[in-house]
C-alpha cells in the first residue's frame, strides 16, 4: 500500500488506516507511522567492543523508522532493522508501543 501523507511532515495516520497492508496473523502497521519503544535496554550487541556513553540502563531501544524521520535518508532511517535509543523521559510525535503476545 501506499499512504499518500508521505511527502507531509504530519503523515502518521490512524491505525488501520490500510487495511490491505496486514501482515499473515492479521495484524495491521507493522511497518512504518511510528519507530517502536521496546522494552530492551540499550546495550552493544554481542561481540561490539564499540564503548557508547549511551549503553546505560537509563536508555531503552527504539526499533523502525517513524514519519518523523524528516531530512534523514529513508532508505538508512525508514527501515525496520533501524535500532536507536532514548530514554523514558524524552516525548516524540514519532514514536509509540504495541501491546503484543505470543503467537503460541
Amino acid at each position: 500500500g501506499e499512504n499518500p501523507h508521505q511527502e507531509d511532515d504530519e503523515s502518521i495516520m490512524p491505525p488501520g488506516s490500510f487495511p490491505k497492508d496486514r501482515s499473515y496473523y492479521g495484524v495491521f502497521d507493522l511497518g512504518g507511522n511510528v519507530s517502536e519503544w521496546v522494552a530492551d535496554i540499550y546495550q552493544p550487541y554481542e561481540g561490539n567492543t564499540f564503548n557508547d556513553p549511551n549503553y546505560t540502563k537509563q536508555h531503552r531501544v527504539v526499533k523502525g523508522g517513524g514519519a518523523g524521520m524528516g531530512h534523514y535518508g529513508l532508505s538508512t532511517f525508514f527501515r525496520a532493522a533501524r535500532r536507536a535509543h532514548t530514554t523514558p523521559e524524552r516525548a516524540s510525535t514519532d514514536v509509540g508501543f504495541r501491546c503484543a503476545r505470543d503467537a503460541s
